[in-house]
């Protein structure tokens, strides 16, 4: 007991001498570096907005301001050597985080501040979006540049059809209503897409094929970045639903939208299940040790007379 006791008074000792700032660091300074440059495609995925003035048309760009896992946030203590913290998501906290080599967390105070509606994006790397942490601010860098697809058209090789609620999952919207969200189908052998350069003006058509999983054109060369800028979009408030004209996704290339492609939602066959359990079902599991075997010996309950046992032996 008296060695207990002498061990936390050192420790309460050791602990009252350690400076302030071993507990509670100052923030000096901060660093924001996106894991990837920032890209923007020239007045591509965003809108015509009208300027502070009221008059004046400007292009905002949608997407690209944010937060994304695997951005590093430098952080400068008083004192002390910048620390880097990786963002990620958490499951836990259901949002974005950084996270230090050594597991230190920071769940908030951080946050990002739009001002394309003050200083517009043009061409060029001349742009920048603001991070902040606990009052200290960064400048991200964009980079516009001239998008090298004008525009594309995707066919799927057959229409996607799906059963009535299946395939998806129940969500709310914000007004608590309950609606089921299909998965956007992947994607298929035989579907084309047929991509519309800029610069030549030309329309290729790429295949989609299984084998390869990408897309191939005549001359069997991969269309360009389709792990990273190609996807099937289902957007939340585009509800499907049997017999609607709004059973429709799209395709997005380099920020580029395909028209709609329209799929078939038909009836579930099934209106509802009903489960009765009417006797209890015990497991039995037997290990063998002289054949090294293991038997699962399944009995249904009430005994019945000259009822079997199943063995399921692995």
């Amino acid at each position: 007991m008296k060695k207990s006791l002498a061990f936390v008074l050192s420790l309460v000792m050791v602990l009252t001498m350690l400076p302030f700032s071993a507990f509670a660091r100052e923030v000096t300074a901060i660093a924001y570096t996106p894991k990837e440059p920032m890209l923007a495609y020239y007045e591509t995925n965003g809108e015509m907005r009208k300027d502070n003035d009221g008059e004046t048309d400007y292009f905002y760009y949608k997407g690209v301001v944010g937060i994304s896992t695997g951005d590093v946030l430098r952080v400068s203590y008083d004192e002390t050597d910048p620390v880097d913290y990786t963002a990620k998501w958490s499951d836990d906290l259901n949002k974005m985080i950084f996270e230090s080599e050594d597991g230190e967390v920071i769940s908030d105070g951080f946050s990002t501040r739009d001002t394309q509606q003050d200083t517009h994006w043009t061409l060029g790397s001349d742009n920048y979006y603001t991070f902040i942490y606990k009052g200290y601010t960064t400048q991200v860098q964009v980079t516009v540049v001239n998008n090298p697809v004008s525009a594309i058209v995707f066919t799927p090789a057959n229409t996607y059809t799906v059963v009535e609620n299946t395939h998806g999952e129940w969500q709310t919207d914000g007004e608590g209503t309950q609606y089921f969200n299909y998965s956007t189908p992947s994607f298929k052998q035989g579907d084309v897409l047929s991509v519309t350069y800029t610069d030549s003006g030309e329309t290729v058509d790429y295949t989609y094929s299984d084998e390869e999983n990408e897309f191939v054109n005549g001359e069997g060369e991969a269309l360009p970045d389709s792990n990273t800028e190609l996807f099937t979009v289902h957007e939340g408030d585009n509800v499907w639903a049997v017999g609607s004209d709004n059973n429709y996704y799209y395709v997005k290339y380099r920020e580029v939208r395909s028209p709609n492609v329209y799929v078939n939602v038909i009836e579930n066959p099934v209106s509802g299940i009903a489960f009765e359990k009417s006797s209890l079902l015990v497991t039995y599991i037997i290990m063998s040790s002289s054949f090294s075997l293991r038997a699962d010996i399944f009995i249904l309950y009430p005994f019945i007379e000259n009822a079997s046992l199943a063995f399921i032996l692995s």
